[in-house]
């Protein structure tokens, strides 16, 4: 068989931000979007032919507010609707529908130290209405062959930290927090966790740029911490005895060095 499986996309989009006061912002969007996706297989055994069509017409809000006490604090809150259209196919050779997603946002923005310090806190919510990942059915490996597996519901938290160059050197540092689990499926028990996603994910970044001489010349590592994170499958409610598991893997830590020189417009650089 051959599989064809295009895509047909078309938005609009419209948004604006208004000052209630001098400290108080709204956002308001809203998206209008047209997702086609089809799959035409052709059996050349009996030289037939086989046509599927998924078509969704949804509009996609966005909302947000920013409060600003100070002139370098903001807080602010957001929500966005979206949907990602599922390229591939079913275990059927049939288009798969697209999956709507709602985010939540709540945290905070700021500059302190006369400003040489920037940190930003987010907690944030997203909920997938219905995740497409690779079919394992009948130990298939074609990453175009999906399966729709339930609501997936993610509740997490971002730090970053950054600062401005202050005697040659720049700082740059970031944590993250996530927990998915599914909360709606026909395949998985409610409150399963999400394979491939880690607990938690910690960075830095220190970088050094000479001055006088040797200006030009700059030196940098960066760090990176995964932990947290399961692979294998979750056992399936539709499967009795299922042998599916989930796979606990290993923390690892990534470590980056770098040297690079810039001259006359032009920058030379190696990483180890």
């Amino acid at each position: 068989t051959f599989t064809n499986a295009p895509l047909t996309l078309f938005g609009a989009y419209v948004q604006d931000l208004v000052s209630i006061t001098e400290k108080i912002k709204l956002l308001a969007g809203l998206r209008y979007n047209y997702a086609e996706s089809r799959s035409n297989i052709f059996t050349y055994s009996s030289a037939t032919k086989t046509d599927t069509k998924i078509h969704a017409q949804p509009f996609t809000p966005r909302f947000g507010i920013v409060y600003e006490p100070e002139q370098n604090i903001s807080l602010f809150a957001s929500y966005a609707n979206s949907f990602t259209l599922n390229k591939g196919v079913d275990t059927s050779g049939k288009a798969i529908p697209p999956s709507f997603i709602n985010q939540y946002e709540i945290g905070f923005k700021s500059q302190i130290f006369n400003n040489n310090l920037t940190l930003n806190v987010t907690g944030y919510r997203i909920v997938n209405s219905n995740l497409a990942q690779t079919s394992l059915a009948n130990g298939n490996t074609n990453s175009n062959i999906k399966e729709l597996e339930g609501e997936v519901a993610g509740n997490g938290l971002e730090v970053e930290l950054s600062t401005r160059q202050i005697n040659g050197f720049n700082i740059l540092g970031g944590y993250s927090y996530n927990h998915t689990i599914y909360t709606k499926s026909n395949i998985y028990k409610s409150g399963s966790s999400l394979q491939y996603t880690p607990s938690n994910t910690a960075n830095a970044s220190v970088y050094y740029s000479f001055s006088n001489s040797l200006k030009g010349l700059s030196f940098g590592a960066t760090g990176l911490y995964v932990s947290g994170m399961d692979g294998g499958k979750e056992k399936r409610l539709t499967v009795p005895n299922d042998n599916r598991q989930l796979i606990p893997l290993p923390d690892f830590a990534q470590v980056d060095l770098t040297a690079a020189y810039g001259f006359k417009g032009l920058l030379f650089g190696i990483k180890v």
